[in-house]
């Protein structure tokens, strides 16, 4: 049993390897269809500040179904107390609740600055990959969910 897992982390690895070479980045004239992408960042801002206006409704939001009938904490919990800490800008606290939800929020901001970076300069930052990149890419999102689920699970959100 060991042998078989041992064997499926170094095949996945060497994917991943494999994959990352074929990672291309370019710097390219912007498209205008891409600006649509400056959206991203002043959504998740605009959530972040909304839900710091509203912590006094956070207490009476209906119950998380999922785990009154489980017992376990859902995939997602925590986040609308992590996006509130974010709005106290409270980081620590904000990745205690829940990091995935955490570092979502940061990286559609981060994203939507170096799209207004790119807008303002006439170029953008194109990063590209090849197929089998890309499933490493869904791969790695599916992993990354089933681990900030095991860690909320852990700590008995």
């Amino acid at each position: 049993y060991g042998d078989t897992f041992y064997n499926y982390a170094l095949h996945f690895l060497l994917n991943v390897n494999e994959s990352l070479t074929s990672l291309q980045i370019e710097i390219r004239n912007n498209r205008p269809a891409e600006l649509i992408h400056l959206i991203w960042g002043p959504i998740a801002i605009l959530f972040i500040v909304t839900a710091g206006l509203f912590k006094n409704i956070a207490p009476r939001l209906p119950a998380c179904i999922f785990h009154e009938i489980t017992g376990l904490p859902c995939p997602t919990c925590g986040a609308t107390r992590s996006v509130m800490a974010l709005s106290r800008f409270d980081l620590m606290s904000s990745l205690t609740l829940n990091p995935l939800v955490t570092l979502f929020a940061i990286g559609l901001i981060i994203f939507s600055l170096l799209f207004l970076i790119g807008a303002i300069t006439g170029k953008s930052l194109n990063i590209a990959l090849a197929e089998k990149g890309k499933k490493v890419i869904r791969y790695s999102a599916f992993v990354l969910i089933a681990l900030n689920w095991l860690f909320l699970i852990l700590i008995k959100r």
